[in-house]
């Protein structure tokens, strides 16, 4: 603790502790010993750590650099690494960061990163190179084709074969309440013969049909209601700018795995919509990739794994880092401005957490009584000494390491 006071005391008045004084703005290098690629490199496919900043620990005097190793990571168990910090100090940044690492050192490891603001992520635009030289940072520059942006409603829709039941029924059936006619659709999805009809929109209502007809037999059902009901299901499916029913589509079609796959969700306003893109994005990536390794970057995911309700995103959230990360190597990355409103099963389940910028009280101890590392006397240490945090500054902690948590500055990414 004394070490933490004296080195925040003295970056408060502007000055460098005695013993530890850092060096200069720490540069990208090729340090074969810990295999850290080149910056410039242009390729997919490097081996090695790409180095994101650094850090010192409140327990020993040191400064020592924050490699970031894609590539091991994903060996046996990924990672679940969570970004708290408010609007505008940093978290974009990390996440840049953190998908061109991941880009560049492995390959074909299907990447995909959601978006909430346009513009925010794009990894053919690069920062002025005087300004990377002067903070230490090369410049790099990735293939102009690196990337693929996939907008829901445009060049992006959820092919109807690729969705689960529950989805389709939390999206569209609230919009038409519970009825018969629900009953036969989950009949023909859930087929006893396990044949998947409903690959189109034509395929599903001749499926429908086949049942309404078995059922006109019966004496007790009224089968223009039935009919009535499950033409009004067709129908919101169809006309659905989020719903591919038309064709048959493959979700290996629509993402490619040698490019960063960014779903830009910053034309959708409604959060059910939104949810609705994650949840079968995510359950596509599972479906297709279930024992390959991916890299999923997740922007405001209080949204989607809220503590209050369990929607659709939630499951599949909750599924990816309880067990994708744990056994099949996925990699996760979520922010969020709102760490109290986060689902505190995701939470448990964190691996490495940053906490950048001013992070008041209240939502410190929410993260704390569910994240499994030791950060309650340092923190409020922290933030009672230093009142001056800059950008991609903050607290580091791992659950691997005892030290932690570590005073952090991240870099400035060079893409994106």
């Amino acid at each position: 603790m004394d070490a933490l006071l004296l080195k925040l005391k003295h970056r408060e008045l502007g000055s460098d502790p005695p013993r530890y004084q850092p060096r200069d703005p720490p540069r990208y290098e090729l340090l074969e010993k810990k295999r850290v690629i080149r910056v410039g490199r242009k390729i997919r496919g490097g081996e090695g750590a790409v180095e994101i900043g650094y850090i010192s620990s409140p327990f020993k005097p040191y400064i020592r650099k924050l490699y970031l190793n894609p590539e091991r990571r994903s060996l046996g168990e990924g990672k679940v690494t969570l970004v708290v910090a408010p609007k505008g100090v940093g978290k974009t940044n990390l996440t840049r960061l953190y998908t061109q690492a991941f880009y560049r050192t492995t390959r074909k490891m299907p990447i995909v990163v959601f978006q909430e603001k346009r513009g925010d992520l794009d990894f053919t635009r690069k920062e002025d190179p005087e300004k990377l030289m002067s903070m230490g940072i090369e410049p790099i520059k990735l293939p102009e084709d690196c990337q693929k942006f996939l907008i829901p409603g445009e060049n992006y829709r959820i092919p109807l074969a690729e969705i689960e039941y529950s989805e389709l029924m939390e999206y569209i059936g609230k919009r038409i309440g519970s009825s018969q006619g629900d009953r036969i659709i989950q009949r023909v999805w859930y087929d006893r013969k396990g044949r998947n009809r409903h690959r189109t929109l034509e395929e599903l209502a001749e499926a429908c049909e086949e049942v309404i007809e078995t059922m006109e037999e019966r004496e007790d059902a009224n089968i223009s209601i039935v009919r009535t009901s499950i033409n009004r299901f067709l129908d919101l499916i169809e006309l659905d700018r989020l719903i591919e029913s038309s064709r048959e589509l493959s979700f290996r079609e629509i993402i490619d795995e040698e490019k960063i796959n960014i779903v830009d969700l910053s034309r959708i306003g409604d959060d059910e919509e939104r949810r609705f893109v994650v949840s079968a994005t995510l359950r596509m990536l599972e479906r297709n990739y279930h024992e390959t390794p991916c890299f999923v970057a997740l922007t405001e995911a209080h949204v989607y794994a809220p503590v209050a309700g369990n929607p659709a995103s939630a499951k599949v959230i909750n599924r990816i880092v309880t067990v994708l990360a744990r056994s099949y190597g996925w990699n996760v990355f979520l922010e969020t401005q709102s760490p109290q409103n986060l689902n505190p099963r995701v939470v448990e389940n964190v691996d490495e957490v940053f906490i950048f910028g001013f992070t008041s009280k209240k939502k410190r101890e929410a993260l704390i009584r569910s994240l499994q590392m030791k950060l309650e006397d340092v923190a409020d240490l922290f933030y009672y000494v230093c009142k001056d945090i800059g950008k991609g500054e903050g607290l580091y902690a791992t659950i691997n390491d005892q030290s932690t948590p570590y005073f952090v500055v991240t870099y400035l990414s060079p893409v994106g």
